[in-house]
């Protein structure tokens, strides 16, 4: 980062406002000390204390943006001694009312040149210190903003950087069980041109997705076609699937309805009055997924195992929609619910990505 975004100073108006509120101070002060008059003699120094606070404030920005320059201590030293000459032509050159407010002793003209010197670089530092202290403060606050900047973006970088690994974990996960279920079909001679164009789709599909940096999320009806595709390779003849609502405006996680409906046909046993049920609802503040099937008694898998998808898919709403997002899920006999429910934080679309326009609702319209 440059030099110079380090030395932005604060805004005039922050400026102005710590010096009305310094004058009104001192100001009140020197009144109640040497009375009402004594406000001209205020006035009288006040552009000398802004000549000594800014040109020490500006001596130290200069200092780090170009380093120690002889220039720049000579030229202080000029000023410092130029102050000394025109203050002892005020003080002591000729007798004024600006000279009897000012010196203790403005009867005598009695001159100590060590005392006259000690009270200028006294009254010349008081402002230097000042001026110095301010453009300190003004780099201080860059830095720490600058630092708090690159935390967050560092935090954000390691946020990103999980849910790119999760979200690949979670493709390859179902890309894995689709592959593994297609061999098997393969094998026994049941996979069809059709179910080889599908698995070719969503597969592609599923490597554009791994290959994202950021974005995750996708149109609801672009999910919904290759939901579609899935059903040609996982076939429920009796499934109950409908859509309800709006779904032009929403956007989903990649594979979301794909893993619940491949849960489904992986477990699920399905006849004529199984009962089985794909339901996805998009409400006003709310998108629905509801899901009832009968277990099976075997896995359809070579690997009967499961539960892992279950994890992955908590998790991965978790990380995602956060406490937007709520799964339940039971088995009551041999009957297995599941219920997610997606809160819209930003009006109609949840999501990382622009939505498209809205449409017109098709409430209650099939998928199948």
């Amino acid at each position: 980062m440059a030099i110079a975004h380090f030395l932005r100073p604060f805004p005039v108006i922050i400026h102005v406002i710590l010096w009305i509120v310094y004058l009104l101070w001192i100001g009140s002060v020197n009144v109640l000390c040497h009375g009402v008059g004594h406000i001209w003699v205020m006035l009288g120094m006040l552009p000398v204390m802004l000549g000594i606070f800014y040109l020490n404030w500006y001596g130290l920005r200069r200092f780090f943006l170009k380093g120690a320059r002889w220039k720049d201590v000579v030229f202080s030293g000029l000023y410092l001694l130029a102050l000394l000459f025109v203050g002892y032509q005020i003080l002591y050159g000729y007798p004024n009312e600006f000279a009897r407010k000012i010196r203790k002793d403005p009867d005598t003209q009695t001159f100590s040149l060590t005392m006259y010197v000690i009270e200028v670089v006294s009254f010349y530092w008081t402002f230097a210190y000042k001026g110095l202290g301010m453009a300190a403060i003004e780099i201080l606050f860059n830095l720490a903003r600058a630092r708090i900047a690159y935390l967050q973006g560092k935090h954000k970088d390691r946020s990103n950087h999980r849910k790119k690994v999760r979200m690949k974990k979670w493709i390859s996960h179902f890309l894995g069980n689709m592959t593994q279920s297609l061999v098997r079909s393969a094998k026994q001679g049941k996979a069809t041109a059709s179910m080889l164009e599908s698995y070719a789709i969503i597969w592609a599909f599923g490597i554009r997705m791994m290959a994202r940096e950021t974005k995750f999320f996708i149109p609801l009806d672009t999910e919904l076609y290759h939901l579609r595709r899935l059903k040609v390779i996982y076939p429920i003849s009796s499934l109950d699937m409908k859509l309800r609502g709006d779904i032009k405006t929403i956007d989903v996680l990649p594979m979301l309805l794909l893993n619940i409906y491949k849960n489904m046909y992986k477990h699920g046993e399905f006849g004529d009055n199984s009962g089985t049920l794909f339901h996805v609802s998009c409400h006003a503040d709310r998108l629905t997924i509801r899901t009832e099937n009968r277990v099976a008694a075997r896995s359809r898998w070579i690997f009967e195992r499961g539960g892992t998808g279950l994890v992955q898919l908590e998790g991965i709403l978790q990380q995602h929609y956060g406490t937007a997002a709520t799964m339940m899920h039971k088995q009551q006999e041999d009957i297995f619910y599941l219920q997610i429910e997606i809160l819209f934080t930003y009006g109609r679309v949840q999501s990382d990505v622009k939505p498209s326009g809205q449409k017109e609702e098709t409430a209650g319209s099939g998928i199948g």
